[in-house]
């Protein structure tokens, strides 16, 4: 089932409507024509002015892009006589053809060519502040039932079973979401409810999704203020096929002042605000042929709207705020770094118009992608073109335009079969590493969009593309590339130690990702897996060994391992620099110890919590991160190892000496399954 066309609201600030079917004649009798300007204002805006043509009763305002059709943009009152279009960023050259419309019929008043200056992304950075978490209340002291004043969970008898950190809160939740897909909800204090739907094929992979609320954003640009906002992770994390954030507030509200709903989204790691569309939860339904489920598209941007959606490519912080018109249109001329989500914040400025402007408005996106993509030719360029593309399809961009998407596909197609047939399948250059992703994106199909993609590109190149796309994917030239974890970490104190030694027991397979803006520095290798413990103890001062017999496992996302390139454009090192851990530690249950007749523990089952692996890790290797790889085989399988031998970082204020002794391993192998 398709979604249904968007229906949008009319704002103050922009009034648009689009005619469709018109003749054009010439003006009646005793009608003058009017001269008629387009200057841009800033690289993603135009104004238009004209002089009020005698008899007019409205103006219709058309666009042409680099040699294509004009098609209408706007429709405007006859008393009108300027008008500022919003053009996705990126676009240079442009021309405008006004039509005045009168009782008797139209005639074109002129056209206005303009080249725009070049773009250079002026973006707007906020600070997220999240919740922090709650602190249970303990019972009221009462003299005379003293042990209905105990903490809950806490057991007079074995008060060695008590937890402490079983009184904090987190104000987050997490779930396993895995292929078949599924759904996590979070309350925040101010009782905003925020749930994520996860649909079938959105991950390859179990992965663990956490909601955490955002108690506030400094530097947010909307008048109104925050509504609500949610950090999804793993931040930074591509869905194959998008997800679906609805917020839901307890109750609706009205600002006279701010009075439009207004949905963003905070970029990962930059933290660069911008404007996201957003979706209606009146319901969803799913695609007949399994690709997940549907949002309908019909954005709310009015301040009364209790419950909204938006649908999420992937991991980061997404809200909602109370904003006026002019808050929307300052946001949208300070444009982002990152093309898709430049995309992203022109097709949400365009949501605050009527109805039929968004076919127009998708027009003119799909038209830029268009003439972007036929400039595209290096691996970082096709990318680009497909982040742009890809946010395209997620903001429906695919359900108009018929014409217009079968060009694009069919150059998007052709893009990425030349990229294929240019790339050796050597897994050592940026070519490569953009060819192996697309091709596998192909094969996957998992999302609607690349559903179209992939039947694009067989339907053209048959037989012959099909066998390059198989060779990449699953043939001699399919890379696979792994990275190994043994690391042993080690806490020394005053009064004593406590030492990990964890490993990956199954390497984790790293796939090529783009974070933020495409340029040669924004390429990562992207991979969720996990370490295991294989070793925990701890020594107090004056008592022998104790072994934990509860070991462990800790989730890890790479979010920041990037390759790096020579001057020759050939793999020469990495730097792993981000990271999302997650422990499969429960705090709600308390620590279990065995004890000799010194009183010295023998053993201790850490069901309380104690990974003192990541936080070793983290304070050993944040802000540096881990860099300068040795390339210690250059046949392949490819393998760069970073070796750490003692080394150690003093803790502040006497916490102790962390030391660690461990090998980080990257393996490139080449050829069906590595």
């Amino acid at each position: 089932m398709k979604p249904s066309p968007p229906q949008f609201a009319i704002t103050s600030a922009v009034v648009l409507s689009l005619a469709c079917g018109v003749v054009t004649n010439s003006l009646p009798g005793g009608a003058a024509r009017g001269a008629f300007s387009a200057q841009a204002s800033s690289p993603v805006s135009v104004d238009l002015e004209w002089k009020p043509v005698s008899g007019a009763t409205g103006y219709r305002i058309d666009v042409g892009f680099e040699g294509e059709d004009f098609f209408t943009v706007a429709e405007v009152a006859g008393d009108q006589t300027s008008y500022t279009d919003f053009v996705l960023p990126g676009v240079t050259d442009i021309t405008y053809r006004l039509v005045a419309v009168t009782e008797g019929g139209e005639s074109e008043v002129g056209t206005s060519a303009v080249t725009l200056p070049p773009l250079t992304p002026d973006p707007v950075t906020v600070t997220v502040v999240l919740f922090e978490p709650t602190v249970v209340p303990l019972p009221t002291y009462d003299p005379s039932n003293p042990m209905g004043s105990l903490p809950p969970g806490f057991d007079p008898e074995h008060p060695e079973d008590f937890d402490p950190s079983s009184l904090m809160q987190p104000v987050s939740a997490a779930e396993e979401i895995g292929p078949e897909g599924g759904r996590v909800s979070v309350t925040a204090p101010d009782q905003v409810t925020y749930t994520l739907d996860v649909p079938a094929g959105a991950v390859a992979q179990p992965i663990r999704f956490t909601l955490t609320p955002v108690a506030s954003i400094d530097g947010l640009p909307l008048s109104g203020g925050l509504f609500g906002a949610v950090r999804v992770q793993p931040e930074g994390m591509s869905y194959d096929v998008p997800a679906i954030l609805t917020i839901d507030r307890p109750s609706a509200s009205t600002n006279a002042s701010a009075p439009l709903t207004v949905g963003f989204a905070v970029s990962p790691f930059s933290r660069e605000f911008y404007l996201h569309p957003l979706v209606s939860t009146s319901g969803t339904s799913s695609h007949e042929d399994g690709g997940g489920p549907l949002a309908d598209v019909s954005p709310r941007p009015s301040a009364q709207a209790s419950s909204t959606g938006m649908t999420l490519g992937g991991g980061g912080t997404y809200g909602t705020g109370a904003g006026s018109g002019a808050d929307v249109q300052r946001q949208a001329q300070r444009v982002p770094t990152d093309s898709g989500e430049q995309v992203a914040q022109h097709d949400a400025q365009q949501q605050f118009a009527r109805p039929e402007k968004q076919a127009a408005s998708l027009n003119e996106t799909g038209i830029s992608i268009l003439i972007d993509m036929a400039n595209a030719d290096t691996g970082i360029q096709v990318d680009r073109t497909a982040s742009r593309l890809e946010q395209y399809a997620e903001d429906n961009g695919l359900e108009y335009n018929a014409d217009l998407n079968a060009r694009l596909l069919q150059s998007f197609a052709s893009k990425i079969k030349a990229l294929i047939t240019r790339s050796k399948g050597d897994c050592v250059t940026r070519d490569d590493l953009v060819a192996a992703n697309l091709a596998e994106k192909i094969a996957a199909a998992a999302s609607d969009f690349w559903k179209r993609v992939a039947e694009t590109y067989r339907s053209k190149f048959g037989v012959d593309g099909q066998a390059l796309l198989d060779d990449l994917v699953k043939g001699k030239s399919a890379c696979v590339i792994t990275l190994d974890i043994t690391s042993t970490i080690k806490l020394e104190t005053t009064e004593g130690w406590a030492l990990a030694e964890v490993h990956t027991a199954v390497p984790i397979r790293l796939r090529h990702d783009r974070l933020g803006a495409p340029t040669p520095t924004s390429y990562r290798l992207a991979g969720y897996g996990s370490v295991t413990y294989t070793r925990y103890e701890f020594k107090n001062k004056d008592c022998p060994i104790t072994k934990v017999t509860q070991y462990p496992t800790v989730s890890i996302y790479t979010t920041g391992l990037f390759p790096e390139f020579d001057s020759t454009g050939h793999l020469a090192d990495f730097r792993f620099e981000g990271w999302e851990l997650g422990s499969n530690f429960t705090r709600s249950v308390g620590v279990t110890t065995s004890e000799d007749k010194k009183g010295c523990n023998r053993s201790a089952n850490l069901l309380g919590g104690g990974d003192i692996w990541s936080g070793g890790f983290v304070l050993l290797h944040s802000p540096g991160g881990l860099r300068a790889w040795d390339f210690t085989s250059r046949s392949y399988p490819l393998v760069f190892a970073k070796k750490y031998a003692n080394f150690s970082v003093v803790l502040p204020a006497d916490a102790g000496t962390l030391t660690e002794n461990a090998t980080y391993t990257i393996t490139i192998r080449r050829g069906p399954g590595g």
